[in-house]
């Protein structure tokens, strides 16, 4: 039942982001392709180069949650192996009778996507092994050594370049943050959790916006603004109509995504 829920979790938001990017398309339209001219920068016509269609919108949960890849949105590519993780998870809660084989055959699994180079795997994991061992008291005493951990490894995840690395060091930030008071503060604040309460739709809209809006503004700016002048105007533009969309993504799809999972028992 919760893989069930899980893959509605998902597959609902997916199709919603679709929807939204439709209607861009049909309205404002994209214009990565006309900056790539300017810009030469062939990555910039990875999407939208040809006209997605109400058929692209239902087979696009399939390509994202089975294939890893995306029609509308390049973002998505890791909700394939977040959903693999939650199975993964799921699975050994499951099978595993007591906390102590459920916390191993956890770590077990981490270093195995450690070792095969599945990034999002292993930082999903991590997340679940900083659950399992949160109420372990030889963890609690050793908070100093998790703060200084997780403050430290970053930065130096930062220059690696090596993916593993840095799902470890980010993970490790994360198990720290509620160990520093002050920290904690931060991120429990209201303007915060605001931003978290959006930021699916953040994550979901943000880079279609780009690719419209966005890109829009420095196609007509070119040769009439500053080149700095112009980079802000478009990034301001997208974060507030970002924000905006996001906004309405929570209380539409998010919400309706949210009352069919809970009539699932």
């Amino acid at each position: 039942m919760k893989c069930a829920k899980r893959i509605l979790r998902l597959a609902i938001p997916i199709w919603g982001t679709a929807i939204f990017i439709f209607v861009i398309q049909n309205t404002i339209g994209f214009y990565n392709h006309s900056v790539q001219a300017i810009v030469q920068n062939t990555w910039l016509t990875h999407l939208y180069g040809s006209r997605l269609t109400v058929l692209d919108i239902l087979k696009e949960p399939f390509f994202v949650l089975i294939l890893g890849t995306s029609k509308f949105n390049s973002p998505f590519w890791c909700l394939r192996d977040m959903l693999i993780s939650s199975f993964l998870i799921y699975g050994v809660g499951w099978i595993c009778k007591s906390k102590k084989t459920e916390t191993i055959a956890v770590c077990v699994l981490t270093v195995l996507a450690a070792i095969t180079g599945r990034s999002i795997i292993m930082a999903c994991l991590c997340g679940s092994c900083a659950r399992l061992l949160r109420e372990k008291a030889e963890i609690q005493n050793k908070k100093n050594i998790m703060v200084l951990a997780g403050l430290l490894l970053p930065l130096v995840a930062f220059w690696s370049g090596n993916p593993v690395f840095t799902s470890t060091a980010f993970a490790s930030f994360l198990i720290a943050v509620p160990q520093v008071e002050r920290v904690k503060s931060i991120f429990e604040c209201k303007l915060v959790k605001r931003f978290g309460a959006v930021s699916f739709g953040i994550y979901a809209l943000h880079w279609p916006i780009i690719n419209s809006i966005g890109l829009r503004i420095i196609v007509m700016s070119t040769n009439k603004m500053r080149a700095d002048m112009m980079m802000i105007a478009s990034l301001l533009c997208c974060s507030l109509i970002t924000l905006v969309l996001a906004t309405i993504f929570k209380i539409t799809v998010e919400k309706l995504t949210e009352g069919l999972c809970k009539r699932i028992h």
